[in-house]
């Protein structure tokens, strides 16, 4: 069960592994509720629409999905405009679980962090679907989380891997509080 714990290069899945018609895409709903954490930074939500090519009244079709390119695009240009390098790391920072009530409140009934584990990867995909979430337990009995992007392209997906683990580190330290369990230690798949 702990193979690969050291990887130095992620897994990257097959397309049988994803979703065919949501991999490398997020909801609308989750673009919204984060162009919404982009124009508190700073970043005019006008500004990110036309960087996106979308308008306003596509953002009310909760089904509809946009390719990740295209926000990373839109994250790129709002680091660039606030002249905040590290936006993407504070837009995970920033995202709450709770603005999905409906999926959101089932973090809630989990006992652990391992449970919290395996179920936002059965549901984060819902939100955004850039890779899976593999749940470890260690020789040492700790319990780990590895994100395993369906992406090669670590430097140009960047801000989307930053902004996911930055959620994830957030998401799981509110969840778990309650069972007393924290988060030691977070590792970007970025060289030193």
């Amino acid at each position: 069960m702990t193979k690969g714990l050291n990887r130095t290069k992620p897994h990257i899945l097959s397309e049988l592994e994803a979703p065919y018609d949501m991999k490398m895409t997020l909801s609308h709903r989750y673009l919204d509720a984060n162009l919404d954490i982009l124009s508190a930074f700073g970043f005019p939500k006008a500004m990110a629409l036309e960087v996106l090519g979308i308008d306003a009244a596509l953002l009310k079709f909760s089904t509809e999905r946009l390719p990740l390119d295209r926000f990373v695009e839109c994250i790129n240009a709002a680091s660039e405009f606030t002249s905040r390098p590290n936006i993407a790391l504070r837009l995970g920072h920033k995202f709450r679980v709770g603005t999905f009530a409906q999926t959101g409140s089932l973090y809630t009934y989990c006992r652990d962090l391992s449970e919290v584990i395996q179920m936002n990867n059965r549901y984060q995909k819902l939100a955004i679907d850039a890779g899976a979430v593999e749940y470890l337990i260690d020789k040492s009995d700790r319990h780990k989380m590895c994100f395993k992007p369906y992406y090669d392209d670590m430097e140009k997906y960047r801000p989307i891997t930053d902004m996911i683990m930055a959620s994830y580190v957030t998401t799981y330290s509110w969840l778990t509080w309650g069972s007393g369990e924290e988060i030691l230690s977070a590792h970007l798949p970025y060289p030193e």
